[in-house]
């Protein structure tokens, strides 16, 4: 039972372990050749299922690389069209979490922008010998960053720079740090300041702190205390935000890639309407989020009870949350059980048009969240969602969910998952932002009413 691998190194799938020492009276027994076999049936069948996946993949014939594969990680894969691609993928990544109408940024409105903070201009990090391996405001630290060469990493500070300067917008100052003192005096004639702020984190070991990092806080403050500020953070999961209140606009963007900066820009100046939502809950306080374990062992204790799904804490901005330079309205759902429109492997079907009601593209991610009977003790979980192409303003895009008979289950403890006749199907913007509703009674496949459609 259990994992079939483990890595980096084996600590529990040793031989020792995998096949127990024996006694002096056991050696040339049955019992020897029994625990023999049984452990080297279990290692076989690990090893079957971990090789299936290989050939699924034909990595025998498109060999890999010996890991941690350090100097394959280092090699140029870059193509004109990755690039455009990681450009497009970081730029739907954003979420803008707050704007009362500054975003976006146009010659019309704003004359003049400057540009703030250390993270603006930060640079990639290529330290990958000694443990822990570092992060950066780009990619992870440890295993999963990728380390970039020379100049290309876009900086939050080139981008966005070129970008108003080729709409005709005043770049008076950019500042590359995050001194106070300085920043007050130097947008002290600006329309708009625009903080760039991050934090990084690595794998093995926890952050320190939910803040952000070299003390920016007090930068955001100050800075959107004095004048309209827009605050983009470059951020590895949740960050206490105790200024919330004061910006003008906030943006996240969850480890970007070496696009950042063109994807920034390109949000900022409207070539491309957010459409990101938040894959986590981000918290009031640091008590609003499960504290890490101090030792080796960990109980989870919270059971399912995390996130969202726990009305106990307090977030700022809920799971799912994500605005957009325009608006959607969601249509009333229509409902179906109907054997003839559901497939074999569902048990109801809901559909909803989505419009966008606004005067920008855009496109929706609808969420489906499933809401159980108090008595059942489960809470409303996220069971689906769907992203809207880029819609046009008034133009309209029908979403349909299909459920599973998991979807309407819950588990039960010694019987395992079960599934529940009566549910409500919640449906909207974000866990929080619901827009519509479907109370739903299930009939069992062999029920007479399974023909009905609601």
């Amino acid at each position: 039972k259990g994992l079939d691998m483990e890595m980096p190194r084996p600590r529990y799938f040793r031989h020792e372990n995998l096949i127990p020492a024996l006694t002096d009276d056991e050696q040339n027994s049955s019992v020897r050749q029994a625990r023999s076999q049984s452990g080297m049936l279990a290692v076989r069948d690990a090893a079957t299922r971990v090789l299936t996946s290989m050939y699924r993949l034909r990595l025998d014939a498109h060999a890999g690389c010996e890991p941690p594969c350090l100097a394959e990680r280092l090699t140029n894969q870059r193509s004109g069209d990755h690039e455009k691609l990681s450009r497009t993928a970081a730029a739907q990544s954003i979420v803008l979490l707050t704007n009362d109408g500054i975003l976006p940024l146009s010659k019309k409105r704003v004359k003049s922008i400057a540009i703030l903070g250390s993270a603006s201009n930060a640079t990639d990090t290529s330290a990958m010998g000694a443990w822990p391996w570092p992060g950066s405001p780009y990619a992870g630290g440890g295993t999963s960053h990728v380390t970039t060469e020379g100049n290309q990493v876009i900086t939050p500070l080139a981008a966005i720079r070129r970008q108003a300067q080729e709409l005709g917008i005043d770049v008076v100052v950019a500042i590359e740090s995050d001194d106070v003192l300085y920043a007050l005096n130097a947008i002290a004639n600006v329309d708009v300041a625009i903080v760039v702020c991050a934090t990084t984190s690595t794998e093995g070991q926890d952050r320190q702190h939910l803040s952000l990092s070299q003390g920016v806080d007090k930068l955001i403050w100050a800075v959107s205390g004095r004048r309209p500020t827009v605050v983009l953070m470059e951020i590895p999961g949740p960050t206490l935000m105790p200024w919330r209140h004061r910006p003008s606009a906030m943006l996240s963007m969850f480890l970007g890639g070496e696009q950042t900066g063109n994807a920034w820009a390109d949000v900022l100046f409207g070539n491309e309407t957010p459409s990101g939502k938040l894959p986590i809950a981000i918290p009031a306080t640091d008590t609003d989020a499960i504290a890490p374990s101090q030792g080796d062992t960990v109980s989870y204790t919270e059971s399912v009870w995390t996130s969202y799904r726990n009305n106990r804490y307090k977030f700022h901005f809920p799971f799912g949350h994500g605005l957009s330079y325009t608006r959607f309205h969601y249509g009333t759902p229509e409902v179906s059980l109907n054997y003839t429109e559901v497939p074999s492997w569902a048990e109801a079907k809901v559909q909803l048009t989505i419009q966008n009601g606004g005067q920008f593209n855009g496109a929706e991610v609808v969420q489906a969240y499933v809401a159980f009977s108090p008595e059942v003790g489960m809470p409303t979980t996220l069971r689906n969602f769907q992203k809207t192409s880029v819609l046009q303003p008034n133009e309209r895009q029908d979403v349909t969910f299909f459920f599973s008979k998991r979807d309407f289950s819950t588990y039960v403890s010694g019987t395992g998952w079960v599934q529940q006749g009566s549910v409500e199907v919640l449906i909207g913007s974000s866990s929080e932002d619901i827009r519509q509703r479907v109370q739903l009674q299930v009939p069992r496949r062999d029920s007479a009413e399974q023909q009905e459609t609601l």
